[in-house]
């Protein structure tokens, strides 16, 4: 079995952007990981404004230190 885990920022687009690609992952045998095993972690990102930029930053750098074995996908307007 393989696990997910995801992190949405910004606006209702992502956050339905980030179920959709949910299911697609689950259709596909992945399951939302509910403790630290995490094999791909998707991070929805946002830049309408500064601090959305950072924050979107700050979030990259904090899931790939904390999962370093897991394959991070940034989408969204920031990457």
């Amino acid at each position: 079995m393989k696990y997910y885990k995801t992190h949405t920022l910004g606006c209702k687009v992502n956050t339905y952007e980030t179920q959709a690609i949910c299911k697609i992952l689950e259709e596909n045998g992945f399951s939302e990981s509910i403790n630290n095993q995490c094999d791909l972690i998707i991070i929805n990102t946002c830049a309408v404004t500064l601090t959305s930029e950072r924050k979107s930053r700050q979030k990259i750098r904090s899931l790939k230190k904390e999962y370093p074995n897991a394959v991070i996908f940034v989408m969204g307007c920031y990457s």
